[in-house]
């Protein structure tokens, strides 16, 4: 994807949120919740862009496809 915190006007990157309000993982899954989290932080698959005013704008995804229902996928190119 080739996006950076360098990028210039603004820094752009994937998206992680930690909190109280963010879920701990996955259910009986352990793999998937190393997959999805960067230590405390929680990968959201999007790729924000933040300006200078410290604005943050989606502006990608990491993956384009969403899972709608069991195993139908939603492709979004």
């Amino acid at each position: 994807m080739g996006y950076t915190a360098n990028d210039l006007p603004n820094p752009r990157g994937e998206l992680l949120i930690r909190g109280y309000v963010v879920f701990k993982g996955y259910f009986k899954d352990e793999t998937k919740t190393k997959d999805a989290f960067d230590g405390d932080w929680f990968r959201t698959g999007d790729i924000c862009e933040i300006d200078s005013a410290g604005r943050v704008y989606i502006i990608d995804r990491v993956k384009n496809f969403f899972k709608v229902v069991h195993k139908i996928f939603l492709c979004l190119q």
